[in-house]
């Protein structure tokens, strides 16, 4: 094993596991209960050898409470309506003769923010100027805003393959990386749909009846 600070030492069932610094494109790895040491491609070692970022708890910048949240608004390229709650019920905040609130979907949106994980804290990138999820107070203040813009590629060999979005949430000041594909699913257009048409031939031979 080359001398100097190892890259990396795991304990694994018993055993003490430590790697090396990369030496061009290769590293060596030995195990204290066995004389022999191995040489590897460092590119191999890249889902073990992950940095300190990988530990954070990307689930708490999704945590607040909803027992405040007594109104939202969405604004995206697929919906852009507000709501408000009152007691257990959620409605649109501005009233349309022929449409209205599917309350599952919004239920679902709301569950899906609390069930959302940063993937990447990378500190800088783009943001929108406007937010696209604020979750208000009764009194109008924020409780939890989320935004989200541009893509981009991971930063770190663990998310290899993954598209992220970069996004800004109330909860912290750094710029965070998200999966693309769970933010673009998680506005659903048809939380808002047509109201039910009446009959109204249906109804006219019903009364002559």
């Amino acid at each position: 094993m080359p001398k100097g600070k190892a890259s990396l030492q795991a304990k694994l069932g018993g055993w003490t596991v430590t790697m090396s610094q990369d030496i061009g494109e290769e590293v060596f790895v030995i195990a204290d209960k066995n004389p022999a040491f191995y040489k590897t491609g460092a590119a191999s070692l890249d889902l073990v050898r992950v940095p300190k970022i990988y530990f954070r708890d990307g689930k708490i910048p999704f945590e607040f409470n909803l027992e405040l949240v007594k109104e939202i608004d969405i604004e995206s390229d697929k919906v852009k309506e507000a709501f408000t709650k009152k007691d257990s019920t959620w409605t649109m905040k501005r009233v349309s003769a022929d449409m209205e609130l599917d309350q599952d979907k919004l239920v679902t949106l709301i569950q899906s923010v609390q069930g959302l994980e940063v993937m990447e804290f990378v500190s800088a990138g783009f943001a929108p100027g406007a937010p696209q999820i604020v979750m208000k107070a009764a009194d109008g203040k924020p409780v939890f805003t989320l935004a989200w813009g541009a893509e981009f590629k991971p930063k770190y060999g663990f998310n290899k393959g993954q598209t992220f979005r970069y996004v800004r949430v109330s909860t912290l000041k750094e710029i965070v990386g998200l999966p693309k594909d769970k933010l673009d699913r998680l506005i659903d257009s048809a939380i808002i749909k047509k109201k039910p048409q009446v009959d109204k031939t249906a109804a006219k031979t019903e009364s002559k009846k």
